[in-house]
């Protein structure tokens, strides 16, 4: 996963690439066309009294050691907005989950759902807001959610790749 996600491409598990490595045909539209996109920040809900400047620094500080497409999406929304990163100390990577580091003396994690739950984030209470309906990423700081930065793709369409099949 690691590796498709250097090549820009997101596979939400492991089990989406085993069933894709048993694949004998795969059919693309009539135009044998692939449209190239690049991810961006869509949106950053917060929540415990962060402002969305906060969750994004945060979570773009611990990214900077990343070279996840989801990571490159936050890092470049960071530095639209003029967002200054400062760098994290023991940063700590936990592989198809998240990271965990400490931030001026703050302890970051950044990661899917999953991962923030297993680290003992209090999650309950926040309803609909924190549900997995996009591809999002979680922050929390000092055992609080910070965060949900959620992710939109712009596709370049000059960019399309043609393929012979």
């Amino acid at each position: 996963m690691s590796r498709s996600a250097r090549h820009g491409i997101i596979v939400k598990n492991g089990g989406s690439l085993e069933r894709l490595a048993g694949a004998e045909t795969i059919a693309f539209d009539k135009t044998g066309t692939l449209t190239k996109g690049n991810l961006a920040v869509d949106k950053v809900n917060v929540f415990n009294q962060f402002k969305p400047d906060e969750a994004l620094r945060f979570a773009a500080i611990l990214e900077q050691s990343s070279g996840h497409v989801l990571a490159q999406a936050i890092i470049a929304a960071a530095s639209r907005a003029g967002i200054r990163l400062a760098r994290a100390k023991n940063i700590r990577e936990y592989p198809g989950s998240g990271l965990s580091a400490r931030v001026n003396g703050r302890i970051v994690l950044v990661g899917n759902l999953s991962f923030l739950r297993e680290q003992k984030i209090k999650l309950t209470g926040y309803g609909s807001s924190i549900k997995n309906l996009q591809t999002s990423t979680y922050v929390a700081v000092d055992g609080e959610l910070a965060g949900a930065i959620s992710f939109k793709m712009n596709f370049d369409r000059k960019a399309n790749q043609h393929f012979r099949l």
